[in-house]
């Protein structure tokens, strides 16, 4: 009951984030109550009760370091400016959202590395929920009790990071396990730019031995099974096709547009270029993924979608926030997946978009003595 007391706090905001993502069209009285409006009632309700009633705690934990606070709340600032100039309900909704999502930054700094530990269960529970849905399904795009391959993917992966660290040497080979049954691409992308990080940073010892010897088992089994080819040859055919685009001389140009979009599934000729011309307040915050242009998707990279809604400034800002957080932070790795998720996909700003403004709140007020996850810490002294 102490622990429950203690935490309780910080237990709403892990039930909030995850109502906030819980889009299922089969969920049950859908008709009458969508779960991410409850997801974002918890929050926001968390929020205001914080600023009102807890205001003290608030203002002793501060702001944090200026290079991350200052961004974000230009972030902010840049959607309560397009209200005030507009006067439309839309860009209104969009202010309260970001403000509201700069409370939850404050409110995050309170409770440090608390605020999201109880990620942890979900991850894991998440990645033997992709592994049933695997052998089960037998198909590619495995998604488990998650949305889809694409958001199970990043989920895995931010569960994981914002686990508490001494957690997360073992909680890599769950990651690594429900990674690889996603049959994601994006996945491929995530373990490879962590996984080089983790070389360049000399971020190793005896326990790495856990989430590459899964790999390698898993590699070994699926793949005399049959699995691997199953899940991943998808994956294999875009990378191929990647590498003809920029190597082949004979191509002409409109061949080599056509196929790196189609290996980038799309992308390439569509979500990553703007769609319309660049203002600079942009065109009002959207959570969805559609824009008001006629057969029109929303960017799916991270720093033309905010350029697209919020304008440049608040763009550079958001990268400016990422970067602070990865030299001024012990998040280094968590602040960098969320750099990796806005290049496949608009979810880092749109279906998670609470996410960043509570890991940037827990980073810049936790505690952990080292940004390593396999490196023992007398070793990273």
């Amino acid at each position: 009951m102490k622990f429950l007391k203690e935490n309780r706090i910080a237990i709403l905001l892990c039930v909030g984030l995850l109502l906030f993502i819980a889009h299922y069209q089969n969920q049950p009285l859908l008709k009458y109550v969508f779960l991410p409006q409850i997801g974002t009632a918890i929050l926001l309700s968390v929020v205001l009760f914080m600023l009102f009633r807890r205001w003290a705690e608030i203002k002793k934990a501060g702001f944090g370091d200026k290079f991350l606070w200052i961004p974000l709340a230009v972030i902010s600032g840049s959607a309560i400016l397009r209200a005030v100039i507009f006067h439309d309900l839309d860009s209104l909704a969009g202010a309260l959202f970001m403000s509201s999502m700069f409370g939850l930054y404050l409110v995050a700094r309170i409770y440090g590395e608390r605020a999201l530990s109880f990620f942890m269960p979900v991850t894991i529970v998440g990645a033997v929920s992709i592994v049933v849905s695997a052998i089960m399904n037998q198909h590619t795009g495995n998604s488990g009790l998650f949305n889809n391959y694409a958001t199970a993917s990043e989920l895995l992966v931010f569960g994981w990071l914002v686990s508490p660290r001494r957690f997360q040497w073992w909680l890599a080979g769950f990651v690594v396990m429900g990674l690889y049954f996603t049959g994601a691409p994006e996945a491929i992308f995530y373990v490879a730019v962590i996984g080089l990080v983790v070389l360049l940073r000399r971020d190793w010892s005896i326990k790495i031995a856990l989430p590459l010897g899964t790999l390698g088992f898993l590699m070994v089994v699926c793949s005399l099974m049959g699995i691997t080819q199953a899940l991943w040859q998808r994956s294999f055919d875009m990378m191929n096709m990647t590498h003809i685009a920029i190597t082949d001389g004979s191509l002409t140009e409109e061949q080599r547009e056509l196929l790196l979009d189609e290996s980038t599934n799309m992308r390439w000729l569509t979500t990553w270029r703007l769609q319309r011309p660049v203002s600079p307040l942009g065109y009002g915050v959207d959570l969805t993924n559609e824009i008001t242009l006629e057969g029109g998707h929303i960017p799916h990279f991270i720093g033309l979608l905010v350029t697209d809604q919020l304008g440049p400034v608040a763009a550079v800002s958001w990268f400016v926030a990422m970067i602070a957080g990865i030299r001024r932070t012990k998040w280094k790795y968590g602040f960098l997946s969320l750099i990796l998720f806005g290049v496949f996909q608009p979810f880092v700003w749109t279906l998670f978009a609470p996410f960043m403004w509570a890991m940037a709140g827990s980073a810049s007020s936790s505690k952990v003595d080292t940004s390593y996850i396999f490196r023992e810490f007398a070793a990273a002294m």
